[in-house]
C-alpha cells in the first residue's frame, strides 16, 4: 500500500456549501466527471478539480457567480 496523496488544509473562505455548489456547476459543465478538490484560486475565483471514468483530471475555473471562465486538462 502506497503513502496516500496530501490533502490541503480547508480554505478558510471556502464553506461546505459553496464548495458543494462549486463542484456542482463545474460537474454541470463536464458530464460524468467526479469531484476531487474545490479551492480558492484567488478572491471571487474558484477551481474545481475534477476526473472523469477514464481517469483524465480536468480543472475548471469558475468566478463568484459560478460562470465556468475555462478549464485544462493537465497531461497525465
Amino acid at each position: 500500500m502506497g503513502i496516500p496523496p496530501a490533502t490541503p488544509p480547508p480554505d478558510p473562505g471556502l464553506t461546505t456549501d459553496l464548495a458543494v455548489r462549486v463542484a456542482t456547476a463545474a460537474v454541470a459543465e463536464h458530464p460524468g466527471t467526479s469531484a476531487v478538490r474545490v479551492e480558492v484560486a484567488e478572491p471571487g475565483r474558484y477551481t474545481a478539480h475534477l476526473v472523469t471514468g477514464d481517469g483524465d483530471r480536468v480543472v475548471v475555473r469558475l468566478d463568484d457567480r459560478l460562470t465556468v471562465l475555462g478549464w485544462i486538462t493537465p497531461a497525465r
